[in-house]
């Protein structure tokens, strides 16, 4: 029998380096400082210290932007062959997360892709998708299931290494879970969009930015 994977969510991976990392560590540190030194504990854990505060226009990331949409405008030309249109972030934001606390399960609204990149030396806590298809399924049988697959997997759990860029459709839920470290868990994550010239079957539409 022939099985055809059809319309998969994609989860990619890549090594991601700067050549002046060591600021832009110190940077993301910086935003979170007072908040690490205090006692409140962190609710959502999934924006910078000011939740209202996107970081696509701060001159400390300026080079982490660039490299970013760099990779960006590669995977859309040769992963999937997309044209006429150019990916831009449109909101870029750090986490932070001390020992015991974990993320909600959210999706990200109003974006193509989003992606997290992980760049500190650390014991970073695991992130886990949730299968889009769970609630069109009127009948789970994740518990008579035998050996998981990605045919029948309600979830999957990445474990992310240090410099770790990850790249996933926006549409997917997920969750980081709890860091059981002993250190302070700080990532950079990232929505994506895109400009250009939009076609339809009947028209197209013009972007501008």
């Amino acid at each position: 029998m022939d099985v055809y994977q059809i319309f998969p969510s994609y989860l990619c991976v890549k090594k991601f380096e700067l050549d002046n990392q060591i600021q832009i560590l110190q940077n993301i540190k910086n935003i979170h400082e007072e908040f690490v030194k205090s006692d409140t504990l962190n609710v959502e854990t999934v924006y910078s210290q000011n939740a209202s505060a996107s970081l696509v226009d701060e001159e400390n990331f300026a080079e982490v932007k660039i490299e970013l949409e760099l990779f960006l405008c590669d995977i859309f030309e040769n992963f999937f062959n997309f044209v006429d249109v150019n990916p831009y972030i449109s909101d870029m934001w750090t986490t932070c997360i001390k020992p015991k606390e974990q993320g909600q399960s959210h999706y990200h609204s109003n974006s193509l892709m989003s992606g997290v990149w992980y760049p500190f030396d650390t014991d970073y806590s695991e992130i886990v998708f949730y299968n889009p298809n769970n609630d069109k399924n009127s009948l789970n049988l994740a518990a008579n299931t035998r050996e998981f697959n990605s045919l029948n997997s309600t979830s999957f759990t990445y474990n992310p290494k240090k410099n770790d860029l990850i790249l996933f459709p926006s549409y997917l839920t997920h969750q980081v879970q709890q860091n059981l470290s002993s250190s302070v868990r700080y990532s950079l994550a990232f929505n994506v969009f895109v400009k250009g010239n939009l076609h339809a079957h009947t028209s197209r539409l013009s972007l501008m930015r």
